[in-house]
């Protein structure tokens, strides 16, 4: 590694000191919530290594601080909190503090629970601030009325059952919310913030999936928050909230700072796939920078260029990557060809990192404010019985969204096709996709919506998505895929 001008004593793996500097040590503060600070006292730690080989312990204090002098630096240690301490009964999970500062989460390995990994803690060291499960959940939070709005903006909190909060989100501008990294096996409560939500009691709000499919509906009354328990052994209510990583958006707030802390403005930034540039960005005056709703991949870097107007980075070897509390989750070195290059995967389970289902409605929230002539189409999989044209209480539920979004922006125009597969007959399923578009159209009218912005055709069979036309023998999912409501929108020309 490079050491910075500033660095005082830099120990060098395999000696015991350098240069007069005493002899090394690991220690910090162990916390028992991240939002109270407040500390696990008089509790045992292990120092340990990493094939979990006990080699020292110690009592935390009564502001729950430990100290362990290290003798061969040449080695990487763990700290263990005792899981038979009673304080550690129920809990999912501790957390380590240093100057006031959260700088690590337990993590739980096949031989011990409750380590924090990768110590001594440095003073340019990844911040490992995430959980360690495999479990990813999203949903939506929606207001039942006239129509279905979203619970927009507003905090989420995760807890287990102890009370420890695991995470907290905040909904977007449909509602939806998201969850990583949790644990299959650990039993969840999921609450709002109260403050955020600004509702007449009797208000019904719902739960849904991702698919708009109803979880969990209840009334809302002011200083009796909701609560929703999801239960590690309600596999069924488990596996309709869960989402892969395809399925998901990622957008970053962080920051590009000097080892002193101070901001490189103005500076270029290239997200790139492996092998096309997807994204340019640029850090404002506060050297930050945003990565809004790009489709979550693990092959996508972020690329500094050596060449850059700012004159400061030019002569630079090393950049931080910092929060908005400046705590330092990355350090970068410049690479042989000039550029600094940092990994997706270094910054995704870090607290720059934020995730929502990848709703391609979320795309038309971005036109808003724009002049441009492009037209995005939307495929929707709106649930209708067999040869009925009227939509399902999910399907209800989209096109609510659809009404939320012509309303918040009055620019839109847009187009409803509807399509059947090609099972039945030609001519009844191009009549049966007309009244389908129909009451679509009708639908979305009703709510406010003018007429002189929306327009409706019914395609029947004639626009497969696939190979299954007539006489071709197709799985019920091929013939699904063609079954579909397709929504262009496009800015209205002035």
């Amino acid at each position: 590694s490079i050491p910075d001008k500033d660095d005082k004593c830099p120990y060098i793996k395999g000696n015991k000191e350098y240069q007069g500097c005493p002899p090394p040590k690991i220690d910090g503060q162990i916390i028992l919530t991240e939002e109270t600070k407040e500390p696990a006292a008089n509790v045992k730690v292990y120092l340990i290594k990493q094939n979990c080989e006990k080699q020292d312990s110690t009592l935390t204090n009564t502001n729950g601080y430990f100290k362990f002098e290290i003798k061969d630096t040449s080695q990487i240690y763990f700290i263990k909190v005792d899981e038979t301490e009673n304080i550690a009964k129920g809990k999912a999970r501790f957390f380590m503090a240093k100057n006031d500062t959260i700088v690590r989460v337990s993590k739980n390995l096949p031989c011990n629970k409750f380590v924090f990994t990768h110590l001594p803690y440095e003073k340019y060291s990844f911040n490992d601030l995430k959980r360690d499960g495999f479990l990813h959940i999203s949903g939506n939070f929606l207001i039942i009325g006239n129509t279905t709005e979203a619970l927009k903006n507003t905090r989420i909190i995760i807890r287990n059952m102890a009370g420890d909060i695991i995470d907290t989100v905040t909904t977007n501008e449909l509602g939806s919310f998201t969850f990583r990294y949790l644990d299959h096996e650990q039993n969840y409560l999921i609450t709002f913030v109260e403050s955020d939500v600004r509702l007449p009691a009797g208000t019904k709000i719902i739960l849904t999936n991702k698919n708009g499919k109803e979880i969990k509906s209840f009334i809302y009354t002011p200083h009796a928050p909701f609560k929703y328990e999801l239960l590690s052994y309600d596999k069924i209510t488990l596996k309709e909230l869960t989402v892969e990583d395809e399925e998901l958006n990622i957008s970053i707030r962080a920051y590009l700072k000097d080892t002193h802390l101070k901001a490189f403005k103005n500076i270029k930034i290239i997200a790139t796939d492996e092998e096309n540039p997807i994204q340019e960005i640029k850090t404002d005056s506060t050297g930050l920078f945003t990565v809004n709703n790009m489709q979550f991949k693990k092959g996508i870097s972020f690329i500094i260029p050596s060449e850059q107007t700012d004159s400061v980075i030019k002569k630079t070897n090393i950049i931080l990557i910092t929060d908005s509390k400046n705590r330092v989750i990355k350090r970068l070195v410049r690479g042989l060809g000039g550029e600094f290059k940092i990994k997706l995967l270094d910054l995704e389970k870090t607290t720059l990192a934020q995730y929502q289902i990848n709703d391609p409605w979320l795309n038309v929230l971005k036109l808003k404010n724009q002049n441009s002539a492009d037209t995005i189409k939307i495929r929707e999989k709106i649930n209708y019985a067999l040869n009925a044209y009227k939509p399902d209480a999910a399907g209800i539920r989209i096109l609510d969204k659809v009404v939320q979004i012509m309303k918040d922006n009055p620019k839109l125009v847009m187009t409803i096709s509807s399509h059947t597969d090609s099972r039945g007959n030609d001519k009844n399923n191009l009549q049966l996709s007309k009244k389908r578009a129909k009451i679509t159209y009708d639908y979305i009218i009703s709510k406010g919506t003018g007429s002189d912005r929306l327009y409706y055709i019914g395609y029947g069979e004639t626009k497969l998505l696939n190979q299954c036309r007539n006489n071709i023998k197709c799985t019920e999912e091929q013939h699904a895929e063609n079954r579909r409501t397709e929504f262009d929108i496009r800015i209205e020309k002035k």
